[in-house]
């Protein structure tokens, strides 16, 4: 009786099972990982956080998949918030910074939870000056922040987030909004600056914004958030949020 087939597969079987063992098993999201381990449950290996909440393994409650659910939408809804509205905060600084610096004095300050923020400078004897340096202290202070934590070893998803969103909210801002001449475009093409100006400053800042967050990985690196950062990221969207409905209330 020829044996050889049999032998043959009996190889190829303990190849393929050494291959198995010398490969890394592949490691739970920090995020997931955290939240089972609170309920006693042990994590599957393999898979992204996503493809873990919606492929859940059948014994698991339904309690353990909302928990993890709720998590990420809270991070979600708060990075949003702070992404949003950090950003406004950050562009106005710029203006007031610029404002005092030149001489000149803020006026008014508006920072809406809904809308778009402004800042009035009254006297403004360098106006060229205060208007250009919203979009770019905004964008560039939030990625100095982000290139220092890198260069301590430290990848924090919501800064990274953050940083990428001011380069490409203020790089848009100032290209696309040349056309309809809004806000500080209006200010700036008003003031005798050349549209292609707006555009050589405006451009590379929006690719910039889209290239800090390709580095983050898919789904922007949130499968690689923690469970102290999502934590982080709601509490500074309600914080932020609450900070700019009392400022409203109180200059209105």
């Amino acid at each position: 009786m020829d044996t050889r087939p049999k032998a043959l597969h009996m190889i190829s079987r303990g190849q393929s099972d050494v291959a198995q063992q010398r490969a890394p098993p592949p490691v739970a999201s920090p995020v997931y990982r955290s939240t089972l381990k609170g309920l006693n449950i042990q994590a599957p290996q393999g898979g992204s956080f996503f493809s873990q909440t919606c492929d859940l393994p059948e014994h698991f409650p339904d309690s353990t998949r909302n928990i993890i659910m709720w998590r990420l939408a809270l991070f979600i809804l708060g990075l949003l918030i702070t992404c949003w509205l950090g950003m406004m905060l950050v562009h106005e600084c710029g203006h007031m910074l610029a404002a005092i610096c030149s001489g000149g004095a803020v006026a008014r300050l508006e920072w809406p939870a809904w809308g778009f923020s402004r800042t009035d400078v009254s006297p403004n004897p360098h106006p060229l000056l205060v208007v250009w340096a919203g979009p770019l202290f905004g964008a560039v202070l939030p990625l100095l922040l982000s290139l220092a934590l890198r260069g301590l070893r430290i990848r924090s998803v919501i800064v990274e987030i953050f940083s990428g969103f001011c380069l490409l909210a203020n790089g848009i801002y100032l290209s696309a909004g040349s056309f309809d001449r809004i806000g500080d475009t209006a200010d700036l093409l008003k003031f005798g600056c050349p549209i292609l100006m707006l555009w050589v400053v405006g451009l590379p800042l929006a690719v910039a914004g889209l290239a800090q967050w390709h580095t983050l990985g898919p789904a922007l690196g949130i499968s690689r958030a923690s469970k102290t950062e999502m934590y982080l990221a709601a509490a500074l969207g309600g914080i932020l949020l609450a900070a700019s409905i009392i400022w409203q209330s109180i200059i209105t």
